[in-house]
């Protein structure tokens, strides 16, 4: 609920108290990168029993995300 609330709020909140792994956030250099590391994400997720079509990734910035998330998916 917290993240949804504040997901693009330019205050920082303090980190969510439970350690449940609902939510990652991550960042890498290189929009490449970052993309091939949600990539990681997802299929450890996968790995754990998660269906994809119950996994969600959020993007400020589609356009400049969008392609290079497509090729490392």
């Amino acid at each position: 609920r917290r993240a949804h609330l504040h997901l693009f709020d330019p205050t920082p909140i303090a980190v969510l108290d439970d350690e449940d792994g609902s939510v990652d956030v991550l960042s890498a250099p290189g929009e490449g990168r970052e993309c091939v590391e949600v990539a990681r994400v997802l299929l450890r997720h996968a790995e754990a029993g998660v269906p994809f079509d119950r996994m969600a990734v959020v993007m400020r910035a589609p356009d400049l995300y969008a392609s290079h998330l497509e090729a490392a998916c």
